[in-house]
């Protein structure tokens, strides 16, 4: 059975739906099954569906008339057999990383629930959306408190930035409500909340988000009531979680703070606005230029290694909002043990002594350093610099990344062919140490 199941409702998406199906397959977690739910399509899309089904064996296409999107939803999970479900919407796409990341944190934390940020997109520009700071594991109630405080955000709204349990869904009979059509992946993720213990927050964004123009609200009469019966329906299954959440007592003392709801979707809060960090659609990752194979030298190889190394550390530089260069400080601190110097900082890293000296000052400022250094010193030495456990969590996600690394640098290897390249490797390195000493 595949560790994670990737949900696609699809209807009449023929102008993206290949750069969706190719963001899900270039996962670079590759235990899941995508399933692709056709909901009556009148364009291609239901035969690109089956191109790539035809293509690649995780990909499941089904195709039936159309009943909306909550309806293809629900027939999706109920042929599920992934241990994690994760949704995907057809006009927008996955991150490289994204479904990795997010099983990695819910077997790390061993969580019922990853929520994260995400890329919004507007035209040709991206910038990064999230709600909470910090990565956190949070219970239920610290989640709806959260939540409490910015209610009517995407963040917490919508599916895709989630990560979810078969089996909690499964135990419980969770299904998008078909009725309604306006905020039904909101009122799913408060039903499924009420079931989780705990809650792991990721700091890192997983998925690109394109906010399609639109709306519920037609020329008819009776389109408007109907807007305004599902936002009744909404509001009111709002309400109702957190009486589920709270006892009578508090539930009376958190109602002011619980019906600023109201006033945040009377404003239509859930149209998000651009934020503060705008970059050109592109330039978020980590850009590689491809040469040909056949010029290739130590040059070209060490390019591609390195680019790959910094492939490795993007999501932890995000996540624990850091320059690549600040984790490399860690880095060299780890492997010094405490008897390194500022000049091999400097050399390790790339910096200038301006530039070390900020990142150490802003690795103790932000904790994840600390100094026992006495007054009289030597301030080039960095023996009294000690590494926290907040410090220790990013190498360790650092040490995740490595582990990723070797396992795609050596598909395909037997363990005696891994072992004999290692062995080689050691000896390629070591020649080259004894010519730089």
């Amino acid at each position: 059975m595949p560790k994670v199941s990737i949900i696609v409702p699809v209807h009449n998406s023929e102008k993206t739906l290949r750069r969706c199906i190719e963001s899900a397959l270039r996962q670079d977690f590759e235990d899941f099954e995508l399933i692709l739910m056709d909901d009556g399509s009148s364009d291609k899309s239901a035969s690109i569906i089956n191109e790539y089904r035809k293509q690649d064996n995780r990909v499941r296409g089904i195709t039936r008339a159309n009943a909306g999107v909550s309806s293809a939803r629900n027939r999706a999970l109920a042929r599920a057999q992934g241990d994690y479900i994760q949704f995907l919407d057809s006009d927008d796409w996955l991150t490289p990383d994204s479904t990795r990341l997010m099983v990695q944190l819910m077997e790390e934390k061993k969580a019922d629930m990853v929520i994260a940020d995400f890329y919004r997109v507007v035209n040709e520009h991206v910038s990064v959306k999230g709600d909470i700071d910090e990565e956190l594991l949070l219970t239920r109630t610290q989640y709806a408190e959260f939540m409490m405080q910015n209610p009517a955000d995407f963040y917490y709204g919508v599916l895709w930035n989630k990560l979810y349990r078969r089996s909690i869904i499964s135990r419980y009979r969770l299904r998008m409500d078909e009725k309604v059509s306006w905020s039904e992946d909101f009122i799913f993720n408060m039903e499924y909340v009420l079931h989780c213990d705990q809650i792991a927050v990721l700091k890192a964004p997983v998925y690109y988000y394109i906010k399609t123009e639109g709306s519920l609200v037609s020329q008819g009469g009776s389109s408007i009531q109907n807007t305004v019966r599902m936002k009744l329906n909404v509001i009111e299954y709002y309400s109702d979680f957190y009486r589920h959440i709270y006892d009578e007592k508090e539930y009376a003392r958190k109602r002011p703070a619980i019906y600023t709801f109201l006033l945040e979707f009377a404003r239509d809060s859930l149209s998000m606005p651009m934020i503060p960090g705008t970059k050109k659609l592109g330039r978020e990752g980590v850009p590689v230029i491809i040469t040909d194979d056949s010029r290739a030298n130590i040059y070209t190889d060490n390019y591609y290694l390195n680019k790959f190394m910094e492939k490795g550390l993007h999501s932890v530089s995000i996540r624990n909002d850091l320059t690549p260069k600040d984790l490399k400080t860690l880095i060299f601190l780890d492997l010094s043990a405490g008897n390194g110097m500022l000049e091999e900082l400097m050399d390790f890293t790339g910096m200038g002594k301006m530039a070390a000296a900020s990142s150490l000052s802003k690795l103790k400022r932000r904790e994840f350093l600390k100094s026992t250094q006495k007054e009289g010193e030597n301030d080039d030495a960095l023996s009294s610099l000690r590494i926290t456990e907040k410090g220790e969590n990013v190498l360790r996600q650092i040490r995740t990344t490595e582990q990723e690394a070797d396992e795609i640098c050596f598909r395909g290897f037997t363990d005696e062919q891994r072992e004999a390249f290692k062995k080689q490797s050691r000896l390629v390195v070591g020649n080259i140490k004894s010519k730089m000493i």
